[in-house]
């Protein structure tokens, strides 16, 4: 079963949040089919798939960034919150703020940069499928894109005296 969004978002939020982890799970299954099945074809058949290894490639490039989006959604991105946590209410929303602000213009950067390495490689063709190599790098704008409205209603949170609840990540 899939984990629950964080209750505190609002009902597009979660959606989206359900959708990503969908498209996650899906993203695995092939992977792990693809594998299994080429790892038989290999061992009974002596044959090599060789456009599975390049869609798993495109797979697991796609479900990491993608992956980056569903932990900025559940607050999961590996943090050192000791001292934050110690520090008074206000002072605590403020470095939070902070936090949130450098995560989002870093979101920004890898969206605009990513998209230019999409638009700069899409000429060229993978080896086996002959796919846009465009296409495989088109994950890395696209999880920063959809990581940021999770990042936008965080600051909305903060801006409003409370913390997020991150108590599920």
């Amino acid at each position: 079963m899939l984990a629950s969004p964080r209750g505190d978002m609002p009902r597009a939020l979660r959606l989206l949040g359900l959708a990503i982890d969908a498209v996650l799970v899906l993203l695995c299954a092939v992977m792990g089919l693809l594998v299994f099945f080429n790892v038989l074809s290999r061992f009974i058949f002596n044959l090599d798939v060789a456009w599975s290894g390049e869609l798993v490639t495109f797979c697991l490039v796609w479900g990491s960034f993608l992956g980056g989006a569903a932990a900025v959604q559940r607050g999961a991105h590996m943090r050192v919150g000791e001292l934050i946590e110690a520090l008074p209410l206000r002072l605590r929303r403020i470095l939070e703020a902070l936090v949130l602000v450098a995560t989002l213009a870093l979101l920004g950067f890898v969206a605009w940069y990513g998209l230019a390495i999409c638009q700069r490689t899409w000429g060229q063709e993978t080896t086996v499928l002959y796919w846009p190599q465009g296409l495989l790098y088109a994950g890395m704008p696209l999880g920063a894109v959809l990581a940021m409205p999770f990042i936008l209603h965080d600051l909305l949170v903060l801006a409003r005296g409370r913390l997020p609840d991150w108590s599920d990540a």
